[in-house]
């Protein structure tokens, strides 16, 4: 049975803590009554954040790989010194803000690396007979994710706070049967007041915006973790 959408963005809001983590680490979601056990069985922590973890229990045994989900982090933000001379120093945006500025106007740079990083958590789970039933992604990691998940057919996708919808729908990177596979496969959640998407170059909009004729789940932000709320628009 795949995550729900509430227990995925447990995992979201826990995403800074787990990304620090190794493989065969185990962590949990829900309360301390009941504790939900999930082992990372593949995790990358560079510009491209992304980690792929199956139930199991809280000793990391008995791991169930056909309930595997893989989850990609939003943008690093943040500053990095260039040398100009030897002695002259400047500051400009590491590479992982480049990437979102490159995101409003087409797909994030960090496309392929997110791709890879998939395609070796399937053969991971392909090892074990497993199944990827969950993709989510944040950010400027949620248009590409949603690519991927079409383009792998994965059963479940939901995004937090899309960044560059506009542009990468604009730009021809999804095609027909991947725009229809999203139309019944996806839940977005986007910042309810658009403070943040608004500067994405698309106005915040959603890629799928003009294809799904349902529910638009939208997410308030509080103190810099996900707060779900559904409203319909």
């Amino acid at each position: 049975m795949a995550l729900t959408d509430e227990e995925i963005q447990q995992v979201m809001a826990k995403r800074k803590e787990i990304i620090e983590q190794n493989e065969d680490t185990v962590f949990y979601i829900g309360t301390n009554e009941n504790r939900k056990y999930y082992t990372i069985i593949e995790i990358k922590n560079e510009t491209t954040q992304g980690i792929a973890f199956v139930p199991s229990d809280s000793e990391g045994k008995n791991l169930d790989y056909t309930q595997t989900s893989v989850v990609y982090l939003g943008t690093q933000v943040g500053l990095e010194t260039v040398w100009v001379t030897p002695t002259d120093p400047i500051l400009v945006p590491n590479e992982s803000t480049r990437n979102a500025i490159k995101a409003r106007e087409a797909l994030s740079p960090q496309y392929n690396d997110m791709e890879l990083f998939y395609k070796n958590a399937a053969e991971e789970v392909a090892k074990h007979n497993g199944t990827i039933t969950n993709l989510s992604a944040y950010s400027q990691s949620g248009v590409p994710g949603v690519k991927i998940g079409a383009k792998y057919k994965v059963p479940q996708i939901t995004t937090f706070v899309d960044w560059g919808g506009i542009g990468a729908l604009n730009s021809g990177v999804f095609t027909k049967s991947e725009l229809e596979y999203i139309n019944s496969h996806t839940h977005s959640y986007s910042d309810s007041g658009k403070d943040l998407t608004s500067l994405d170059g698309g106005g915040g909009k959603l890629c799928m915006e003009r294809f799904l004729q349902q529910k638009v789940l939208m997410v308030s932000i509080l103190l810099g973790e996900i707060m779900l709320q559904s409203f319909s628009i």
